[in-house]
């Protein structure tokens, strides 16, 4: 008869059990305490809260920080989850020495420590270069929006604050008339229901006020720092993550969280911290056509940057002969010279349509007489050519881009860098975010692409160990 085995709760060992010897060589957890044995933890910013003389001893900053990382490489990110963790899992057991911190011990380390979480992403970026694992031969940078801890209905529109400051005035006007028409003269003091609705009225221009100078549209009292942008389900209260990619291995080399819903404007501070953290210069950096900005081009061109920004749907198509890209500037004369040879005579500076950036307006005065003026332009007054200040490095962009190599280029940065979001979203679950605030938010995405780089290192380490 085969011999079963059972649990035997009534053995006895005689000498206790070591810790060190409850989970193998190549387990995650240990690779978790090498990684943040190595951190400068107090230069970091991890400290821990110095206990009362009565109360009980405190976790120390390298128990809980491995505690964390441990609990985002294997997508246990909420606290209650972490917590149960620290009691079942024999990796979390293993990592903190038996103990058990509890949820809130865990969220308040979390939270004290936000601005210390993002620097974790940088130093595992480095341990990444010191493997081997990055080249900076070829960064994609891209961007995607992560739906805020909001609901549609805790949204406040600009519109309607509009709406309520004209009720008030309009109720506290009437109520001067009132007075007014029975000759009696005000009171110095309104009375106690229109005294509150005035307090609600400087409470609501406040908050408009602080709309308008940000530019937002909406308003969540729940979460103020989010910002209506356009997602997968429409447009949503969110935050527009961006990350550097190095194509070699993966390695994620920075990341932020930006309030803007449009990625346009945003390359060049990416790329700012990617040679800030990392301390090299990449040879391309690729990125989509939502980052399409002349201004930028420009900047990367000062700086001696070698970038590839997508043109896809600006560039002049093959039945396009009179595209305004193809109109050349005379700078001695002024004046645009048209594919067929017409000129167009400068008529004023301007701005674009968005309020902010300069433009020269130039204008065709021989339309009536050109034979392709139909083609040329519907408008019955004749072609009107807007002129950035930084076209030329626009164009310079789109010359260097007509060969295969450029296309090879744009396919390459979305398999590299689109993999990273779409593992983060699908596999670790981060469609919508549970925390708030700006700070909050640039923390948890820091910590989460970091668990994507250690999680690639560790197949590395694991080889070696």
């Amino acid at each position: 008869m085969v011999r079963q085995l059972s649990a035997d709760f009534d053995t006895q060992l005689l000498l206790p059990p070591c810790v060190e010897d409850w989970l193998g060589p190549r387990h995650i957890a240990r690779f978790v305490r090498e990684f943040v044995r190595e951190l400068d933890l107090a230069l970091l910013g991890f400290t821990v809260r110095a206990p009362q003389l009565t109360g009980r001893p405190g976790y120390t900053a390298e128990l809980l920080l491995s505690a964390w990382i441990y609990g985002y490489l294997t997508r246990q990110r909420s606290t209650r989850n972490l917590e149960r963790a620290c009691q079942c899992d024999m990796g979390a057991i293993w990592l903190t020495g038996n103990h058990q911190p509890d949820h809130s011990t865990l969220h308040n380390f979390f939270r004290d420590h936000r601005k210390a979480f993002r620097a974790l992403l940088r130093q595992s970026a480095i341990l990444a270069c010191r493997m081997g694992l990055v080249d900076m031969q070829f960064v994609a940078v891209d961007g995607t929006k992560l739906k805020a801890s909001v609901g549609g209905k805790d949204s406040i529109l600009v519109k309607d604050l509009e709406i309520a400051v004209a009720a008030i005035d309009e109720q506290i006007d009437k109520y001067i008339a009132e007075v007014e028409a029975t000759g009696d003269l005000p009171c110095a003091q309104l009375p106690e229901s229109l005294s509150d609705a005035k307090k609600l009225r400087e409470a609501i221009a406040r908050d408009l006020a602080e709309l308008k100078e940000l530019g937002a549209s909406q308003l969540s009292p729940v979460d103020p720092d989010a910002r209506v942008m356009q997602t997968r389900d429409g447009l949503r209260p969110a935050y527009n993550a961006q990350a550097a990619v190095d194509s070699k291995s993966g390695i994620v080399l920075s990341a932020s969280v930006s309030l803007n819903a449009h990625d346009a404007g945003l390359l060049d501070g990416v790329m700012d911290q990617v040679e800030e953290d990392i301390g090299v210069r990449p040879d391309l950096t690729a990125a989509d056509s939502g980052y399409f900005s002349a201004a930028q081009m420009q900047l990367a061109e000062d700086k001696g940057r070698s970038i590839a920004v997508s043109m896809n749907g600006r560039e002049p198509a093959k039945d396009e002969p009179l595209h305004s890209w193809l109109f050349v500037h005379d700078p001695e004369r002024n004046i645009l010279v048209c594919p067929i040879g017409g000129e167009l005579s400068f008529r004023g500076a301007g701005k674009a349509q968005s309020g902010r950036d300069p433009r020269d307006r130039y204008h065709c005065d021989d339309h009536k007489d050109c034979p392709f003026a139909a083609q040329c332009s519907k408008s019955p007054r004749g072609r009107s050519v807007e002129v950035g200040p930084h076209r030329d490095a626009a164009l310079r962009q789109w010359e260097r881009q007509k060969n295969l190599e450029h296309r090879e280029n744009m396919k390459k940065r979305s398999a590299v860098v689109e993999r990273i979001f779409g593992h983060v979203k699908r596999n670790l679950g981060l469609w919508h975010l549970e925390h708030r605030s700006l700070e909050a938010v640039e923390a948890v995405w820091s910590a989460i692409l970091t668990s994507t780089n250690l999680r690639t290192i560790y197949k590395h380490w694991k080889i070696a160990a």
